[in-house]
């Protein structure tokens, strides 16, 4: 039997970056994964957006955030010998005159000085897109290729023997001797990060109360296109490479099956027409289940009763910027004891376990 430092069970965002954590640790790991496509990680498109939401608010602790992003996913692409991060400014449409004020407001506060450009185009790529009544733009986001970086991490774990291809068995797996053994490997401790499913499949953590939602994506191809911000309006439009564009967002809080839906697409292909004033191709339909939660927060740490058991989840729809976070977060406090965030520490939903219990 292996003896392990840590399984990791889903390599999706969260557990990439996990097991790339503990690999520079020099721990011995293992991950298990079953290449799920309508992972949302899988889906997304990556986006960093220090400011967001109708009334331009910054994001909950982007200032620490986003600099632990830049630093893992560098380092994710030295490792990989690739680039995985590109700087991108976002434009956003401003639609109206209460979000005019809103938008003003932020550009004449210092609190936002790093991340509101004072003064921009109001008519960005003419010859592509329509006039619109303002845009607003955003620095210092960034555009991370998560398809790309997990699939390369993926090969680089099956290439060193770290890869366990198959649905977790959570019946397989039992604790002995304040360790855990799961088929032929034992472990002193598991960490979760399978995403949405954890509520439906994990015995160990379905008290947590996801509130999980579905986002959709068309890519789509755009001839000779110069657009190489990111791009919101009502969905958003992202450059992936050459002249292909990821474009969508959309939160379904009911419709939890992982496939495109018709209603989405008909949204979708009027937004875009108001959008874009050139034609495009489209290439493929997306969508993915966003492991959201009922205060809008990650949910990282230990069971509040088996101990080894570890849960980091919960990254919703900002994932990309709060996966870096939460993960270096987590590891210090398995390995270091430091303190875990309050506002992001999964014992603040120890009370529903309990409540399991009675």
């Amino acid at each position: 039997m292996d003896k392990l430092d840590y399984i990791i069970v889903g390599q999706g965002l969260v557990g990439t970056l996990i097991a790339f954590r503990l690999l520079k640790l020099g721990k011995n790991i293992r991950v298990v994964d079953n290449h799920h496509k309508h992972a949302a990680s899988k889906v997304a498109a990556g986006i960093i957006n220090p400011v967001t939401g109708k009334k331009y608010i910054k994001s909950w602790q982007i200032d620490k955030l986003i600099p632990e992003a830049r630093v893992v996913y560098r380092a994710l692409g030295n490792l990989l010998n690739k680039s995985y991060v590109t700087k991108r400014n976002v434009l956003r449409v401003i639609p109206d005159i209460k979000s005019e004020n809103h938008w003003e407001g932020r550009k004449t506060d210092p609190f936002y000085d790093p991340y509101i450009v004072k003064e921009t185009s109001q008519d960005p790529y003419p010859e592509h897109l329509h006039k619109k009544k303002g845009w607003g733009e955003i620095t210092n986001s960034l555009h991370v290729h998560l398809p790309k970086l997990i699939a390369d991490f993926s090969n680089f774990l099956r290439s060193k023997g770290l890869l366990v291809e198959e649905d977790f068995d959570y019946a397989a797996l039992y604790q002995k001797d304040n360790r855990w053994s799961y088929k032929e490997l034992d472990t002193s401790k598991v960490i979760f990060c399978e995403g949405y499913k954890a509520h439906r499949q994990n015995p160990y953590f379905s008290y947590l109360p996801f509130q999980p939602v579905k986002g959709e994506a068309v890519m789509i191809e755009l001839t000779d296109c110069k657009i190489d911000k990111m791009l919101k309006d009502k969905e958003f439009l992202v450059p992936v490479e050459d002249n292909l564009y990821w474009s969508g967002g959309g939160y379904n809080w009911t419709d939890l099956d992982e496939e495109p839906t018709e209603g989405f697409y008909v949204k979708w292909q009027k937004h875009i027409a108001e959008l874009l004033k050139v034609d495009y191709v489209k290439k493929e339909r997306k969508a993915g289940v966003r492991p959201s939660v009922i205060d809008r927060r990650p949910m990282i740490g230990c069971h509040p009763e088996y101990e080894g058991l570890v849960i980091c989840n919960g990254m919703g729809t900002k994932g990309t910027s709060l996966a870096p976070y939460c993960t270096a977060m987590l590891l210090r406090h398995i390995e270091e004891e430091k303190d875990i965030d309050s506002e992001i520490h999964v014992k603040r939903f120890e009370h529903l376990y309990k409540q399991a219990e009675v």
